[in-house]
């Protein structure tokens, strides 16, 4: 009975753990380290008498930019700073700190399997790194797809208990809401949406997102169709997206901010920690067109890098492209169509506004619907009803690409006869 007790306090601090890990990740702003994932590490020293004392925290930390030290280094590092102020370590500096066995008699609490050598890594192995603090267990809460185990493998074969909470690959995480719950997925934050898809394809995951009244209009006499909670949700958006993908056709005719912000009355505000975990910034914006953009137009202020290019296929054959996990659009229907016919599009992200409108720009180039129609080029079988909420009157729909469609949607991005790529002219 004694044993079972201790084994459920166990897994009790197991779960309180990591979810500490996964608050320190959650407050890492995505733009900082895409494409690589937010990952938290936390370092806690387990009471020889377990009855009288509690485990204590002693190392924390977060990967928190990209090229940057990970999650593992700054716990350790935080870890041998409090090693320095036990009398026998007085004489050292945490630089001077011996990295051997640093952690032995701790347990490290990871939210992805640690990293290892692969071609091209910026960092040392995080792998290595572990095996030489030699911590007495490591409990890890999801696998990395890019190792599937095999860091696992190699801890395990240095003599480290490693326990893997979920065998599934990839960060699926639900946020924490101010509560501590787990939020729901009908608009939870994930903390690391795009990571399974990104290791898997090399290709960033493109969302078509469309704001529009209920006949498929997505212009008007006013500013906005949909209302301002179906507005946060897309400045949400912004802020966990990697880049926007918008045209010159319309930068010039609305002049948009494009940036991340709060609509909050008459008012804009940044977002700050009461809206997301993390202070949000600016995606990276790719705008497709040949027309020049005068810098008096407001997308100009945004602190977010811009790049330009005249065509799809421009942008397709980058450099940027590749390293780009995440893609929200914010364009009319020539492009919209056109990610279609390509087959690029992963998710559609409609916010439809209970609006007639009876005049306005479409959705979608209608001289085109044949083409979305067909068997080739067509939508219908390749995606399903995702999620669906209301926000407050305006109505959320996802679709998101059948997954036995990914494989054959993410390879290959050539070009097709009779596309044009010549948008915003």
């Amino acid at each position: 009975m004694l044993k079972q007790v201790q084994h459920d306090n166990n897994i009790m601090n197991d779960d309180k753990f990591v979810q500490r890990a996964y608050e320190i990740a959650s407050k890492v702003d995505p733009h900082a380290v895409a494409p690589n994932p937010r990952v938290g590490c936390v370092i806690v020293k387990v009471p020889k008498n377990r009855r009288t004392q509690e485990p204590k925290i002693v190392g924390e930390g977060a990967h928190e930019v990209f090229g940057g030290p990970h999650a593992e280094v700054n716990a350790i590092n935080q870890l041998k700073t409090q090693r320095t102020k036990e009398p026998k370590n007085q004489n050292y500096s945490v630089t001077q700190l011996p990295s051997c066995s640093v952690a032995k008699g701790y347990t490290v609490y990871l939210t992805l399997e640690p990293c290892d050598h692969f071609h091209g890594k910026k960092t040392p192995s995080c792998t290595d790194l572990l095996i030489k603090a030699a911590p007495d267990r490591v409990v890890i809460a999801a696998l990395d797809p890019k190792f599937g185990g095999k860091s696992v493998e190699k801890l395990r074969a240095a003599g480290i208990n490693v326990e893997v909470r979920s065998q599934e690959l990839g960060v699926g995480k639900l946020l924490p809401d101010k509560g501590g719950r787990s939020r729901s997925d009908q608009g939870g934050l994930i903390l690391n949406p795009f990571f399974d898809h990104y290791q898997k394809t090399k290709k960033p995951w493109i969302t078509l997102k469309l704001g529009q009244s209920l006949d498929g209009r997505i212009t008007s006499e006013d500013q906005y169709i949909t209302n301002k909670k179906s507005l946060v949700e897309v400045h949400k958006m912004r802020a966990q997206y990697s880049a926007m993908l918008t045209t010159t056709e319309t930068i010039l005719q609305d002049d948009p901010r494009m940036n991340c912000r709060l609509e909050c009355g008459e008012r804009l505000r940044t977002y700050n920690d009461k809206a997301l975990p993390w202070r949000a910034s600016d995606p990276k914006l790719i705008i497709l067109g040949q027309r020049e953009i005068p810098q008096t137009h407001r997308v100009w202020d945004r602190s977010g890098e811009i790049y330009l290019f005249k065509t799809l296929d421009d942008f397709l054959t980058s450099e940027l492209y590749p390293n780009l996990d995440s893609i929200m659009t914010e364009c009319g229907a020539c492009v919209s169509t056109l990610l279609l016919e390509r087959g690029l599009v992963d998710e559609i992200c409609l916010f439809v506004a209970p609006k007639v409108l009876g005049s306005g720009k479409m959705a979608f180039d209608t001289s085109k619907v044949r083409t979305l129609k067909s068997p080739d080029f067509g939508l219908t079988g390749k995606f399903c009803l995702h999620s669906q909420r209301d926000l407050d009157g305006d109505l959320e729909l996802r679709y998101k690409r059948k997954l036995e469609m990914l494989s054959s949607s993410n390879l290959i991005r050539g070009s097709r006869p009779g596309l044009s790529d010549q948008v915003g002219q």
